[in-house]
């Protein structure tokens, strides 16, 4: 009973403090995994498997929709229509991949990273950069990753604020931020297989886009499916936990992979002091080879910044993050 009352009363909750759009694409497909961010940076909602996008703090100000594979799109959470459309990203395709000998020993994945991290709502640190994940084609199991190039921005006057005001605690607030794990990507995880050319996944929330490109998205974890855990007195509830693996084709192969997009959020406390850390991580593909080699062979000088969400850049620019 009390289970029942907690969930009723969560979502009851949910409904009276937030406004509800649905978020597709030009076609009416639904987009999970899309953010809203206002013009502080903070992260006011996140759209779920069916679309359906909760502003969880009213605001009359322009909050911008951020997803990985889609066009930037600015509105008003009062003005706005209950439905928001997203137009496809129209970035450089990635090149094709030339497959010259099938016994190479490695496949190259060069990719622009996003790393963004808050604390309490408030943007902490922000990293970007080239990194290369090699991939061994034989076991397609992770060799390598190297970090090509990177930048790493941090709100000075808020970690300073938050250590003095939160002194004597061992949690890491400020720690540098690091680009997606390739051990998160789906196709070598336990909880996705391939069967008769078919994608099983064991998790029971997920949805398969796979008119033409291939896109997958996993729910690991939302506000009522938590996540617990406890060590040395530190403890922690993650709360979401959402990945979303896009595709140029409609295989599940890594040599097709185009975008890998995470977004986790935790509630961590120790003795009796707790924050909230929220995460978003993103990553590109820009260029995919085949090498007997797996040190970088590529040129650094493209920009491939028009992927950074423009109210994040903002805070670049107004040097709150620098």
């Amino acid at each position: 009973m009390n289970k029942i009352f907690t969930v009723s009363f969560f979502l009851l909750n949910t409904l009276v403090n937030s406004q509800i759009f649905i978020v597709t694409d030009e076609k009416k497909n639904t987009i999970p995994n899309v953010k809203a961010i206002n013009e502080n940076g903070e992260i006011v909602g996140i759209s779920d498997l069916n679309g359906k996008l909760n502003i969880l703090k009213l605001s009359s100000d322009d909050l911008e929709l951020f997803h990985t594979d889609y066009q930037t799109k600015f509105f008003n959470s009062k003005l706005s229509n209950d439905t928001l459309i997203l137009k496809k990203f129209k970035t450089k395709d990635i090149d094709e991949v030339v497959i010259l000998n099938q016994s190479k020993k490695y496949l190259n994945l060069y990719a622009y990273f996003i790393s963004y991290q808050l604390i309490n709502d408030t943007p902490q640190s922000y990293s970007d950069g080239i990194i290369l994940y090699s991939i061994n084609t034989k076991t397609q199991k992770i060799h390598k990753t190297k970090i090509i190039k990177q930048r790493l921005l941090k709100n000075v006057d808020f970690l300073n604020r938050f250590y003095k005001e939160n002194p004597n605690r061992t949690f890491s607030v400020g720690s540098n931020i690091y680009p997606l794990s390739f051990y998160e990507e789906l196709i070598n995880s336990n909880n996705v297989k391939i069967e008769n050319d078919k994608i099983q996944i064991k998790e029971k929330n997920y949805t398969i886009n796979n008119e033409n490109n291939l896109t997958v998205n996993i729910v690991y974890n939302s506000p009522l499916k938590t996540k617990k855990q406890s060590i040395l007195g530190l403890k922690s509830e993650v709360t979401n936990h959402n990945i979303t693996e896009s595709f140029k084709s409609t295989t599940f192969k890594l040599k097709d992979l185009k975008s890998i997009a995470k977004y986790y959020t935790s509630k961590i406390s120790q003795k009796g002091f707790a924050y909230k850390y929220e995460l978003v991580q993103n990553i590109y593909i820009i260029k995919p080879e085949f090498s007997d080699n797996e040190e970088p062979s590529f040129n650094t000088i493209d920009d491939f910044q028009n992927l950074l969400p423009e109210n994040i850049q903002s805070l670049i620019n107004k040097k709150i993050l620098r």
